[in-house]
């Protein structure tokens, strides 16, 4: 049974060009899959292997889906409990997505609820959710270097203002396989951890030294400069 078939059957969700997805969203539906088109295919002009994909934060599966068809292992994570069941029905079929319902973070001891950038839980937008330590259960986090990669050719986070923490706790990755590295930039890490704008570039840039190579929206894709 395809993802399409199923949406009709879950209660609280829609389709949306033909995935499943959470009702409650106006915002996210609208913009996310052509940034996924414009994105996905900007990124895969610098990635040289095609072995294995870190994803995160996976939402409703449109990105672990391109990545599926583009490599031939895909971890994708997920914290938010309705997104991950619309990313679990979306890549059902796929044997090569390996789903977590856990966030990246910087030790696997961080835990923390779930919010939003409107201040509610769920709110309105299914792709702002973030760990803000005070609405929604306690979401377990893992490390990607917890995760004993075999390899990495690509590591790609948008989540929220995490993106600088996962990167920490992702050193021993990055050093070893040195992936291309996509990190959403929007200054959002400053709410939680006091971290300015351009904070997980500067750190791939002065630690593992990275750079910047394109720009898409608010997504920068940095690969190793040796």
């Amino acid at each position: 049974m395809g993802a399409g078939e199923l949406a009709l059957e879950l209660s609280g969700y829609r389709r949306e060009r033909g995935l499943l997805w959470p009702d409650y969203d106006k915002r996210c539906a609208e913009v996310t899959f052509d940034e996924m088109a414009e994105l996905v295919p900007s990124v895969m002009l610098h990635v040289k292997g095609n072995r294995l994909a870190v994803q995160a934060g996976g939402n409703c599966g449109q990105m672990p889906r391109m990545l599926a068809e583009r490599f031939g292992t895909v971890y994708t994570f997920e914290p938010d409990h309705r997104n991950f069941v619309a990313l679990t029905v979306n890549t059902a079929e796929l044997p090569n997505v390996f789903r977590y319902q856990a966030a990246l973070g910087r030790s696997d001891t961080d835990l923390r609820g779930l919010g939003d950038g409107d201040g509610r839980y769920p709110g309105s937008n299914c792709g702002a959710l973030y760990m803000d330590g005070k609405a929604f259960g306690w979401i377990p986090t893992l490390t990607v270097d917890g995760l004993n990669l075999p390899g990495c050719d690509l590591l790609a986070l948008d989540i929220e203002g995490g993106e600088a923490q996962a990167i920490l706790g992702a050193s021993w990755t990055i050093q070893r396989y040195r992936p291309v590295v996509v990190i959403e930039d929007k200054g959002l890490g400053k709410r939680l951890y006091g971290e300015e704008a351009g904070s997980a570039r500067a750190l791939l840039e002065g630690v593992h030294g990275y750079r910047a190579v394109v720009k898409v929206r608010n997504d920068f894709v940095m690969v190793h400069a040796g």
